[in-house]
């Protein structure tokens, strides 16, 4: 059974909720738990907020209409958590789709994503860790 997704304000609220308790906790381990816990639910009020935007507006080139859109990508940490975020603009999903993998490979992040408004577009996961150590490893694009 799918479970439905809750607003930013009460993943918000969630975390907060969260942070109240950890204050009593005098664990270390549990405290830490309950810290994780509160990131996530942070990291999905921001995934709601921004899913929440309008789609950027196809661009016109002239008399000309030339639809391309703007995919708004995300870098994902190892832990699925945004690390970053950008736009590209693609004539379709499949251009999205194959500029974000070109992306994720000249990236140090762990995955990425690719959604053209609250449309999920495209996930890819690196297959191996990228070695940190190599200098001829490049940053995000």
């Amino acid at each position: 059974m799918p479970v439905s997704a809750k607003s930013a304000a009460e993943y918000r609220e969630e975390a907060r909720r969260l942070r109240a308790l950890i204050e009593l906790i005098t664990t270390p381990a549990l405290r830490q738990i309950l810290l994780d816990a509160a990131a996530t639910y942070d990291n999905l009020a921001n995934r709601q907020r921004l899913a929440a935007l309008p789609p950027p507006e196809p661009i016109r080139c002239g008399e000309k209409d030339v639809v391309v859109r703007s995919y708004r990508y995300y870098y994902l940490d190892s832990t699925d958590r945004v690390a970053s975020t950008g736009l590209i603009d693609c004539d379709s999903d499949e251009e999205a789709q194959a500029r974000a993998e070109r992306l994720l490979a000249g990236a140090d992040d762990a995955a990425i994503e690719v959604w053209d408004g609250s449309r999920k577009v495209h996930y890819a996961k690196r297959m191996q860790p990228r070695n940190s150590g190599d200098p001829a490893a490049s940053t995000r694009g």
